[in-house]
């Protein structure tokens, strides 16, 4: 029996991103076989309605104030620590419905052979976010909520709305 435990993490940024991982964890059944779930987001002050989601604040590789070299290295130092004891350690699975805070995670995700799904925010109709062009090559399963987005990510699997 393996001592890996199964651990699904649950990532979404600020704002839309946020609501659509709420209006998403209210419909899913997680199956017994997890052992833990966690919330990855920039911003802790809110909480999903999940019963024993763990949350974890990642903060954000590009501030408000723009991109600098001190933050980035900062960023990525600390939480390829904190990531790395979470994804490496355990059989992970990651849900994504972004920003990118989403992107760093998903990369760890897959180079220890973990199960990446993304879902491009529901603002998008006529063009890829950053964070989408990104995932749509990381993750195993790519979704999209408008049917417009279906010319643009061929592999994107359309699920409707959150």
């Amino acid at each position: 029996m393996s001592s890996k435990k199964n651990i699904v993490l649950l990532i979404a940024g600020e704002g839309g991103h946020f609501e659509q991982m709420s209006r998403l964890t209210s419909t899913l059944k997680f199956s017994d076989n997890i052992d833990d779930i966690y919330l990855i987001t920039d911003n802790i002050k809110k909480e999903l309605n999940l019963e024993g989601v763990k949350t974890l604040e990642l903060g954000e590789l590009r501030g408000k104030d723009g991109f600098s070299i001190k933050n980035a290295f900062r960023y990525l130092t600390k939480n390829t620590i904190i990531l790395s004891k979470l994804i490496f350690k355990n059989n992970t699975k990651i849900i994504s419905t972004g920003p990118g805070i989403a992107i760093y995670p998903s990369l760890l995700c897959r180079l220890s052979k973990g199960k990446v799904l993304h879902i491009e925010t529901w603002s998008r109709f006529y063009s890829k976010s950053m964070t989408g062009k990104l995932m749509y090559l990381i993750s195993n399963r790519f979704y999209i909520q408008n049917k417009e987005l279906a010319e643009i990510y061929p592999k994107g699997i359309y699920s409707g709305r959150l």
